[in-house]
């Protein structure tokens, strides 16, 4: 029915960025292409639905021709369920998390967005709720491993990995729509061709 992601950092604002990284020309957009794709990916994968409508404001606004600061979007989805999702270069204590609401349940995955590979999931449906976490011996390290895991095993098995380049694709045209959205103030379609 809902769904919310975030995924931030606390960069400081006394240190601006230079050279290719503050060109949107180049890097493509700041917190959004930097962070943001991220919780989007995730939204796209756990819901199983490719995003046909965007309404998104970025901080400082795209038509000024720097790089995005802050990032925050409502998303529908194919299904019609909806989303919001942020992104922040400098926003302090976030909680990247996901909390999906579904028909009978919530599920609350806290702490889970970003490089290192940890956090804890609850699931909650009428009066019980579960939790488990993923306990992990180098948090940073193991997602990386299981990145070139995956990619040595589609190579070896001829078949496709966990993220393909359609995949790739789609949150490309998700941030592109995302960025039209807050240059054009308004709500726009989302042309995608990948596959969840």
């Amino acid at each position: 029915v809902l769904a919310t992601a975030q995924y931030s950092h606390n960069f400081p604002r006394e240190v601006p960025w230079a050279g290719w990284r503050n060109d949107p020309a180049m890097s493509g957009g700041g917190g959004l292409m930097g962070m943001g794709v991220h919780a989007l990916d995730l939204l796209r994968f756990v819901l199983g639905q490719e995003a046909k409508e965007i309404m998104a404001f970025c901080d400082p606004d795209p038509a000024e021709g720097r790089v995005d600061w802050n990032v925050t979007c409502l998303l529908r989805f194919e299904n019609g369920s909806s989303a919001y999702a942020a992104s922040c270069l400098h926003l302090p204590h976030s909680k990247n998390d996901l909390v999906v609401y579904g028909s009978k349940l919530r599920m609350e995955a806290r702490g889970t967005i970003g490089m290192p590979w940890q956090g804890d999931l609850s699931v909650t449906r009428g009066n019980d709720t579960t939790h488990t976490s993923f306990p992990c011996q180098n948090p940073v390290f193991d997602l990386y491993v299981r990145l070139v895991e995956d990619f040595n095993r589609s190579i070896q098995q001829d078949s496709a990995p966990l993220a393909t380049g359609r995949d790739g694709l789609a949150l490309v045209q998700l941030a592109d729509a995302i960025i039209r959205s807050a240059r054009e103030r308004k709500a726009v379609g989302v042309s995608a061709s990948g596959s969840v």
